[in-house]
């Protein structure tokens, strides 16, 4: 051990006074600065070494070697005390991780300037306060030095162990380890141990004298009082008596190496048995030991004795609020700063985790900073009443958990649904056939980010509390704008299908004209044909008129004119005939045209029922092929446009009857011309007509996969919301499981408190069992001293024995001698005398 810094400080100051009567009066304060001291070793446990003794013994320099120094406390030359009151090294001394150790050095006993009352006093502090009492002493053990002991005695009348007890037969259950240190000592003690030696000088003397008794009452009260002693001794520490008054100028070198190590094995020997201060197995820390003393000196000032449970009782209730206190302090500072609103909310598994770690610690803080002083049962009802400071500030914060979980949670799931935005529609066509399922997708992204985003207990509830409703308003305005959207189609194409229909009426009463003409073509044809036989008839008739005699160029003529009348008439049957074929292919396409008109109302009519049963979740499975249906009867009311187109290019075609009566060869090619445009555009929209509908098939593959999927997606939306259902009963089962846990898990933990209490007791007793070994070793070596000193007893009897027989034979002649100068009647009245006490004389 180094040496310790610091500087010998009052610890108790001793302050003289007179009375009403002018009798002494004495007030025992413990000063600030030995407060301060016994609060900075705080929740430490303390080993109190108490150094006493008569004064000039060497008290002081005994207690500097504990601290490694030779002038630490005052050491004087003087036969005045140097140290008055008791004193305090200023600074503890580190013994182990868990114990300080201070020393107190007392003023010196049987003081010339001091009455026995303060030797009391100082005495009684001093074994009161001490975890090792060492007693310094000038020599051997005399009955001078036994009787400076006296003190012993009156210990009973300034010590009590509790107030509603009497008798002093347990003191010494609470008092010190007492080492009886022999300065100076020179006696040979012939192979004794100075335990031995002690124990020797302790022996109870012979004889039944009224000063025989007080000093064998001093050996028994220091038998019964101090249960635990040992002895030590020193030799001079220097031969030259004038160094010796100023021992602590000298270097430690420079003395006897007897000395010197008799004093370093004293040190191992201390330190190695000093144990913290303890009274019925608790142990003192310095606050408490500083309460202690508050007590006992509160006592002695206000006339009373100081009562060791008593004083422990009120030091371990204050100590006790104090760690309730802390540990009260402690759980609302922890929880505070874990769960405050900054913080919260909290999912409800890790805040129980999180609230029950900090419950754990702070019962282990408490228990490890109470083991010394408080029993299991004792802590159990400190730990109760913890309990329900701790189960009230936990529904406090579980309750504010909840609130701002659902605050929380209820304005990250608006914020993220008004990220939903309504589609701005121009017009149907914008509505792509993907639109649902970017919207889905949409929505499972915010789903996500609530997920992260949201904690605590009320996360799961503001979900299917919100979402379903929010969800479906938001479905029901996007197909209410979708809807909105068909019935302004729907209203387009009833204009269109009104103007459809009577474009159909114009190309009826086209076709009508149509055919008027072609009759009148025809009509025309014959007159042409009966112009041809009359002129035949007229040839023939003339040319049996002129007797076979015709002017053949004339004829030839004729001939050639009859010819191109028959061939234009062939043509216009040819033209006639086509004309007929292209008004029946006409008619066909109308019809067809008729049908498709029929189809286009019935889809119309199947929209208005749809319009009719309402959105919600059926419309929205209707959506695809409600726009598919939508987009193909606006390709086909411009198809039937085309038509239209075409069959008014062909009306203007044909141009007027008289016209074509007065330029026949150029009606004819304007025929045949328009013949060919109207193939032509017929062959290009028969082909437009297959490609737009293999597009319509593809467009309607595409459309009914695509519902396909919307609907499989739809139920995997189902399927998920019913999962989230299952989870949330699953979580509020595995909630209620837990609770049961948890108290199961209590009981265990109440179970495993008592097991380590009970571990507690049985180290308590396995102590007690150590100290009662201790106890009977120390018993068994007194019993061998006492062996010893009665085989020495017996030798010395023996020799007392014979030297007395001799004696008696002496006087027993001198009798014999003296009876025969009796006479008779004298023998007899003699021998009757020592017959009555039991002697007889032959």
């Amino acid at each position: 051990m180094s040496q310790v810094q610091g500087k010998p400080i009052l610890f108790i100051d001793i302050q003289e006074g007179k009375d009403q009567n002018n009798n002494p009066t004495y007030l025992f304060n413990l000063t600030s600065e030995a407060q301060q001291l016994l609060q900075q070793i705080g929740e430490r446990n303390v080993a109190v070494l108490v150094i006493a003794g008569p004064q000039r013994t060497g008290k002081s320099f005994l207690a500097n070697r504990f601290l490694k120094q030779m002038d630490g406390f005052a050491i004087g030359p003087t036969t005045n005390p140097c140290t008055k009151g008791i004193w305090i090294w200023s600074r503890p001394v580190k013994l182990n991780d868990t114990t300080d150790m201070i020393i107190l050095d007392t003023e010196g006993l049987n003081s010339v300037q001091r009455d026995q009352t303060i030797d009391m006093k100082i005495f009684s502090i001093s074994v009161l306060l001490a975890s090792m009492f060492i007693y310094n002493n000038l020599g051997h053990i005399d009955e001078q030095a036994i009787e400076n002991l006296s003190l012993v005695v009156r210990l009973s009348e300034n010590i009590c162990i509790q107030k509603s007890t009497e008798g002093d037969q347990k003191l010494g259950e609470f008092f010190p380890l007492f080492y009886w240190i022999l300065r100076d000592f020179s006696l040979d003690l012939k192979g004794m141990t100075p335990k031995e030696y002690l124990e020797k000088c302790l022996s109870s003397l012979p004889g039944n004298s009224a000063e025989i008794q007080k000093k064998n009452e001093i050996r028994e009260k220091f038998k019964q009082y101090f249960r635990y002693r040992d002895c030590e001794t020193l030799v001079r520490p220097l031969d030259d008596e004038s160094k010796l008054a100023r021992i602590e100028l000298q270097n430690w070198n420079t003395l006897r190496p007897e000395f010197t190590q008799g004093v370093i094995n004293f040190e191992r020997k201390v330190l190695a048995n000093l144990r913290p201060k303890t009274i019925q197995n608790k142990i003192l820390s310095g606050k408490m030991f500083l309460g202690l003393v508050q007590e006992y000196l509160q006592s002695i000032n206000t006339g009373g004795i100081p009562t060791i449970l008593n004083s422990l009782e009120s030091v371990i209730s204050q100590q006790v609020r104090k760690e309730f206190e802390d540990a009260r302090a402690e759980y609302l500072r922890r929880v505070n700063l874990v769960f405050s609103v900054d913080k919260l909310p909290i999912d409800e598994e890790k805040f129980n985790s999180t609230h029950k770690a900090i419950v754990d610690d702070i019962f282990n803080m408490l228990k490890v900073k109470s083991r010394n002083f408080l029993d299991s049962e004792q802590l159990q009802v400190l730990r109760k009443d913890l309990q329900e400071i701790m189960d009230s500030e936990y529904k406090i914060k579980s309750t504010l958990n909840t609130q701002v979980s659902e605050n929380n949670s209820l304005k990250i799931f608006l914020n993220l649904i008004q990220r939903l935005s309504l589609p701005t529609f121009a017009n149907s066509d914008q509505i792509q056939p993907n639109f649902l399922i970017q919207k889905y997708e949409e929505l499972q992204k915010l789903l996500q980010q609530y997920n992260q985003q949201a904690q605590g207990n009320f996360k799961y509830t503001i979900f299917f509390q919100k979402f379903p409703g929010k969800i479906f308003e938001f479905f029901n305005a996007v197909i209410g704008r979708i809807y909105k959207l068909f019935q302004e189609d729907i209203q387009k194409l009833k204009v269109k299908l009104q103007q459809s229909n009577e474009s159909q009426d114009l190309i009826r009463s086209q076709i009508a004209l149509f055919e008027k003409t072609n009759k009148d073509l025809q009509t025309e044809i014959d007159e042409h044909k009966n112009i041809a036989d009359q002129l035949r008839r007229e040839r023939k008739l003339y040319s049996a008129e002129s007797g076979g005699q015709v002017d053949f160029g004339k004829t030839e003529e004729f001939e050639m004119h009859i010819d191109k009348l028959n061939q234009r008439i062939d043509k216009l049957k040819q033209e006639n005939q086509e004309l007929q074929d292209t008004l029946h292919k006409t008619k066909l396409d109308l019809n067809d045209k008729v049908l498709e008109i029929q189809l286009l109302k019935k889809e119309i009519e199947d929209l208005r029922v749809i319009e009719q049963s309402g959105a919600g979740g059926e419309m929205a499975q209707q959506l695809p092929d409600a726009i598919g249906a939508l987009k193909d009867l606006k390709q086909q009311i411009t198809q039937m446009d085309d038509f239209f187109s075409s069959r008014s290019t062909l009306n203007s075609s044909v141009g007027s009857v008289e016209q074509h009566q007065q330029e026949f060869e150029l009606y004819r090619q304007e025929k045949i011309k328009l013949r060919l445009d109207f193939k032509q555009k017929l062959e290009s929209y028969k082909q437009l007509v297959e490609s737009e509908k293999e597009g319509l098939k593809k467009n309607i593959d595409v459309l009914n996969s695509y519902i396909n999927e919307l609907r499989a997606k739809n139920m995997q939306f189902i399927t998920q919301n019913e999962e989230w259902k299952k989870k949330a009963t699953v979580y509020n089962d595995l909630s209620d499981e837990f609770n049961k846990l948890k108290e199961a898990f209590a009981a265990k933990q109440s179970n495993i408190d008592s097991l380590s209490q009970l571990n507690q007791q049985l180290q308590g007793e396995i102590q007690k069992l150590q100290e009662r070994q201790f106890s009977i070793e120390e018993q068994l070596a007194e019993i061998k001293i006492e062996n010893v000193e009665m085989k020495s007893f017996k030798e010395d009897i023996f020799d007392v024995m014979r030297e007395s027989l001799r004696l008696v034979q002496n006087k027993n002649n001198s009798l014999q001698n003296a009876l025969k100068r009796l006479n008779e009647k004298d023998i007899k009245q003699l021998k009757s005398c020592f017959s009555s006490v039991g002697i007889e004389i032959k």
